[in-house]
């Protein structure tokens, strides 16, 4: 019941902790995280290949401003979920007291 601009990254890296633990002997090597806030829903990719975490946002933000694709480093992820509670704000004048998130992986064959 924290507010997402106050806990979203805590939340993310408290799962990605865990995931990483067994990730490389069980899992592959990618993580996709869903977030359901204020009747929206993003995607994370974390990539640990690559060492980089993507977020896809296919809403309208704007008349003139569609969907958007963000690519970081992981280690910059607090920075991406910052700047996400800001288009929040900006956008849609959204500042989410309760959201959702999923964590989603694949097991190796």
């Amino acid at each position: 019941m924290d507010p997402l601009s106050k806990s979203l990254y805590d939340n993310m890296m408290k799962n990605c902790r865990e995931w990483r633990k067994c990730s490389y002997r069980y899992y592959g090597f990618d993580l996709y995280i869903i977030l359901v806030a204020d009747s929206r829903t993003v995607l994370f990719i974390i990539q640990t290949k690559t060492d980089t975490i993507t977020l896809v946002d296919s809403h309208q933000h704007d008349p003139d401003r569609g969907a958007f694709i963000a690519i970081t480093k992981i280690a910059k992820l607090k920075y991406l979920c910052k700047w996400y509670t800001d288009v929040l704000f900006k956008y849609y004048h959204s500042e989410p007291q309760l959201y959702e998130l999923s964590f989603l992986f694949f097991k190796k064959a």
